[in-house]
């Protein structure tokens, strides 16, 4: 629903996701944070969107950053950041069911209970299961992908007379069911031949966290401490279980009447064990990293409600790269309340991964004679890219800016224009053998338009455009270039019908994605939701009606059209 932002399946529970460009694959350039807990992966970058997920009922906000976030949120903010934010347990009280299923969404059940422990303190207890039918390839036979999942979780909120807020939550999931077919990955022991493998995949984890914090008029502070667990089993034998572990305590104060500082350090200390699979090692198997941070930032007021600027920097240390600074600046001028002009440049990094680092991805098997021009030796050793100690991060300059203009009181337009200046990119060789080097740069330049008008009290409709042009350049395999649609476009309309009949309908189009052989697609969805009572409510849904199924972010997956009933229960 955000111009700027590439949405699109790979297959039935792999998504790719990112903002302006660099969108292939786990998008590495995009951070993920879910209720402060990053859910980024140091080990391959991005993020498994198959392991994230909310009680959508208790869902508060999702906060888009189009463009880096590197002050506050440091290294891997580098083209957006989506911030998932959950309503606190004194705002979920009460039951809340629900379920249904269709022709892809096979079956799902959530379930939440809220309720009130004493006069300041809350807490809410939740469940949720789902059972998702594969993908089809382009001859429309099953692509062998389909999956369930469970996961619950809990969060307690307390209130003290001293405005002090506490908050303790934590979340676990498992799935031993994540079909994945690999249809080809070198088999040890045969010259350049591969095999083909149908097994099920596996994942579990889970997170806890504790927050305290204080909010006056004029100042406020927060401290947060988290432990994250996740383990991942492939279906080519790739194990992996990570730990890590997360400190941050912000502080932002008044000084005078023209500047509200922020500032901020933090901790995080991660450690993997890992198994090698067929075709993924991590060496050495196991590893533990550090990263430090500090950060100030400055919102100066130049012109009482008009003029403003913010400064800041991110201070970072990692154990790959070191000392890194992510400096930014914005500026923002309102001439009056209908009209907004803002500028923004920033020069955030995207830090190596464990497997850009430290891994070796193996494309084939060779026999040492038959690689050398001799007769077969009978000793047959791995091909393929290894990873590079000597990697620098990721540099880019981000310049961005933007007009905000409400019209009417009805209508209103959002129009935002960025161009970013990539340097030291990580890519493999040309060959796609080798090493992963520093040896790519380029630039990612578009724009995004955004209106929405209120037609009537019961209708309105949003409609969005985005331009991405990406541009890599060196002796490396740009894959990249490739992965983000030039163009996308929605339209979106919200009816309430009566005051317990709602209808809202979606079009969305898309470009070609070379990369993988997509062709552009167009994509209509439609819901309509009835409460007969203030309890209950039915919904029924259409995905991608036009089409029986079109490719998005895979060379392999297609999507169909599907259909799907919800029932939720209230009370």
């Amino acid at each position: 629903m955000v111009p700027g932002l590439s949405v699109g399946r790979l297959n039935s529970q792999a998504y790719s996701i990112g903002a302006r460009g660099f969108v292939g694959g786990l998008a590495n350039k995009t951070l993920v944070l879910i209720d402060g807990r990053p859910v980024y992966d140091p080990l391959f970058g991005g993020t498994f969107w198959n392991v994230q997920d909310v009680l959508l009922e208790d869902l508060d906000r999702i906060e888009v950053i189009r463009g880096p976030g590197p002050t506050l949120w440091g290294s891997n903010a580098v083209n957006g950041v989506i911030n998932v934010i959950t309503k606190g347990a004194k705002d979920t009280q009460g039951v809340y069911v629900s379920g249904g299923g269709g022709t892809e969404e096979r079956a799902f059940a959530e379930t939440r209970y809220g309720f009130q422990i004493d006069e300041n303190s809350w807490m809410r207890v939740y469940g949720k299961w789902l059972d998702r039918d594969s993908t089809v390839d382009g001859e429309g036979d099953s692509a062998h992908d389909d999956w369930d999942m469970w996961r619950g979780g809990f969060r307690y909120d307390r209130e003290t007379s001293e405005d002090i807020n506490l908050t303790f939550q934590g979340d676990a999931y498992h799935s031993d069911r994540i079909g994945e077919f690999i249809r080809q990955f070198p088999v040890p022991g045969a010259n350049l031949q591969f095999g083909q493998s149908i097994r099920d995949a596996r994942n579990s984890g889970g997170s806890l966290i504790f927050r305290l914090s204080q909010n006056t008029e004029d100042q406020g502070w927060s401290f947060q401490s988290l432990y994250d667990r996740t383990e991942r089993v492939t279906n080519v034998d790739f194990r992996v279980h990570r730990d890590t572990f997360d400190l941050d305590f912000q502080h932002y104060f008044h000084l005078g009447d023209a500047h509200e500082l922020r500032w901020g350090v933090g901790a995080r200390h991660t450690r993997d064990e890992s198994n090698p699979g067929v075709n993924t090692a991590l060496i050495p198997s196991d590893r533990s990293l550090d990263t430090f941070t500090a950060f100030i930032q400055d919102t100066i007021t130049l012109a009482p409600d008009r003029l403003f600027a913010t400064i800041g920097s991110k201070f970072e240390h990692n154990d790959y790269t070191g000392f890194e600074i992510q400096p930014s600046a914005r500026l923002w001028y309102t001439p009056s309340d209908r009209h907004t002009f803002w500028a923004a440049v920033s020069r955030p990094v995207r830090t190596p991964t464990r497997i850009e680092e430290e891994g070796f991805l193996t494309f084939g098997i060779v026999d040492t004679g038959l690689a050398a021009g001799l007769p077969p030796s009978g000793i047959f050793v791995p091909f393929g890219v290894s990873g590079s100690e000597d990697l620098d991060a990721e540099r880019v300059f981000a310049y961005e800016g933007g007009y905000r203009v409400k019209l009417t009181d009805n209508l209103a337009l959002d129009a935002s224009i960025f161009y970013n200046d990539y340097s030291r990119l990580i890519f493999v060789p040309e060959t796609v053998i080798g090493a992963f080097n520093n040896d790519g740069f380029g630039e990612t330049y578009g724009g995004e338009l955004l209106a929405r008008w209120r037609v009537a009290d019961n209708f309105r409709v949003e409609a969005s455009y985005t331009f991405v042009d990406v541009q890599i350049h060196g002796p490396i395999f740009a894959q990249d270039e490739g992965n983000t649609p030039h163009h996308q476009a929605q339209l979106r309309s919200y009816l309430d019908i009566t005051d317990n009949l709602e209808l809202n309908g979606a079009l969305y189009y898309v470009d070609r994605v070379p990369t993988v052989d997509a062709r552009d697609y167009l994509r209509f969805d439609i819901g309509l939701t009835w409460r007969p009572t203030h309890n209950l409510e039915l919904s029924v849904y259409g995905q991608n009606l036009f089409d029986p199924q079109h490719r998005e972010f895979s060379g392999i997956n297609e999507i169909e059209r599907s259909v799907f009933f919800q029932a939720s229960l209230r009370f």
